[in-house]
């Protein structure tokens, strides 16, 4: 809404300062039509609007890229701590501080070495294997997979961290570690969102209608099955070069 405020701006000022805006005042909705004319004629109002689409921004592009049904779990994190940093340097920027002394960010290391992730990663495996003799082993598995041992230690496989997708990757070196690699499957396979969980919903609400009520659940089922299916055609369709 923002955003389309400031394209319209000029339209809104020359609105404001037209002679029907007068005789509109003279309505009974005078208190309104000052209230508008207040603040579409006041710069400063303008200038936080134009502040607020700044610092929003980085968080936007945040939400539209993860709000989709392709898997994109692993790169959620580090887009998080990116889109902290963006923000805080815009609100930083406005109010005139120095980025560097007022820096409170601790810089980046890697994940296995950041206490956080550690933190969380535990909890994960504790959850996913109780049995005290598979955590064991997929502590271990990770340990060579972090450290880029055994397996993981062949200069091909390590370079192709940074260029394969992380499922590919996957796939294509982690047999060593089993435990590891159906997991990194389940993990990588996961959509960072429910949008794709909403669209069936969007769709449940176009095949049952009033006048359709009477329709079995399996029915509806494949008439869902049917739809999603032929728009993932489509866009493999549009993709082909």
């Amino acid at each position: 809404m923002c955003q389309r405020l400031l394209e319209v701006k000029d339209a809104l000022v020359r609105m404001i300062l037209d002679d029907e805006w007068k005789s509109f005042r003279k309505t009974s909705y005078e208190k309104k039509a000052d209230f508008v004319k207040e603040f579409v004629l006041f710069d400063t109002w303008w200038d936080k609007v134009e502040y607020f689409l700044k610092f929003t921004a980085p968080l936007n592009e945040f939400l539209r890229f993860t709000d989709t049904d392709t898997p994109c779990l692993h790169m959620v994190y580090d887009m998080w701590d990116s889109m902290i940093e963006d923000v805080r340097s815009i609100i930083l920027k406005h109010e005139e501080k120095d980025l560097i002394s007022r820096k409170s960010l601790t810089p980046r290391v890697a994940p296995n070495e950041d206490q956080e992730v550690s933190q969380n990663r535990n909890l994960c495996f504790k959850s996913l294997f109780p049995n005290p003799d598979d955590l064991k082993n997929v502590y271990t598995e990770y340990g060579h997979f972090a450290m880029g041992l055994e397996n993981f230690s062949e200069n091909y496989i390590l370079d192709a961290r940074s260029t394969e997708e992380p499922l590919s990757w996957w796939a294509n070196y982690g047999a060593s570690t089993p435990m590891l690699q159906s997991l990194a499957f389940k993990l990588l396979s996961q959509p960072a969102s429910s949008s794709c969980c909403e669209r069936n919903w969007s769709i449940f609400s176009l095949v049952q209608r009033i006048k359709r009520s009477r329709l079995s659940p399996q029915m509806m089922y494949d008439l869902m099955f049917v739809h999603r299916n032929l728009c993932i055609l489509e866009r493999k369709r549009e993709e082909v070069p």
